[in-house]
């Protein structure tokens, strides 16, 4: 959301989380007839790389999409080619210089933004004269989002707690941590089997890893030679 990497809680195929590239701002357009029909070069590369900071430094997610909005017109498209059926209307990009709302290409619009189209039309649609509506994605309270976090780390420890558990002399190495049994080949493993028996949203794959390792738990035990 702010455009910068982070760690995201999903599982690559080598079982380690996977990382999400930060937001750039792209290649300007190439194409000639943005001169005769729009004023893409009246941008200059200074002006795109202000735009850019502005858009992801200085604005939450909200006023993105209110600024979105406020760029990208939306008309009916009164014939649609057998092709672009889906299509039910075409969108006029601008951006702000000095201002003025600047018409620009598609191509620049996006990249200046660094946003797929996808965004840029469900944010457009999604608003009212300009203005979007973000009534379904204010925040709960902050006290109420403490107590739920709480009682999905509770869920998580109760889970693992009621799980069997071989004790540490019966595997290789004396130690203090538990063994689970049956012997998991992952922690992504025992989560999926956390995921199966709740009946409710359960915690992020991220919380149920911190949970598991605060307990000291293993997944797999290499039982003493005989």
């Amino acid at each position: 959301m702010f455009g910068v990497p982070y760690i995201s809680t999903t599982i690559s195929g080598d079982n380690e989380y996977v990382v999400k590239e930060p937001r750039i701002i792209g290649e300007r357009c190439s194409s000639k007839r943005c001169c005769k029909s729009k004023r893409c070069n009246e941008f200059s590369e200074e002006d795109r790389q202000r735009i850019f900071h502005s858009f992801w430094k200085e604005l939450d997610w909200g006023q993105r999409k209110v600024y979105v909005a406020s760029l990208a017109d939306m008309r009916d498209v009164k014939r649609k080619k057998v092709e672009d059926l889906r299509r039910q209307c075409s969108i006029t990009y601008y951006l702000r210089k000095n201002g003025k709302r600047l018409k620009v290409c598609r191509e620049i619009f996006l990249s200046t933004l660094c946003l797929g189209e996808w965004s840029v039309r469900n944010w457009a649609m999604s608003s009212v004269d300009g203005m979007h509506s973000n009534t379904k994605e204010r925040p709960a309270p902050a006290t109420n989002r403490h107590n739920e976090v709480l009682e999905k780390r509770e869920l998580v420890r109760k889970f693992l707690s009621d799980l069997p558990k071989l004790p540490s002399h019966y595997c290789k190495a004396s130690t203090s941590k538990e063994y689970l049994e049956p012997h998991f080949q992952s922690v992504a493993e025992v989560y999926r089997l956390f995921e199966k028996q709740q009946a409710t949203e359960v915690s992020s794959r991220q919380v149920f890893t911190e949970e598991f390792h605060k307990m000291t738990l293993v997944y797999t035990c290499r039982k003493r030679p005989v």
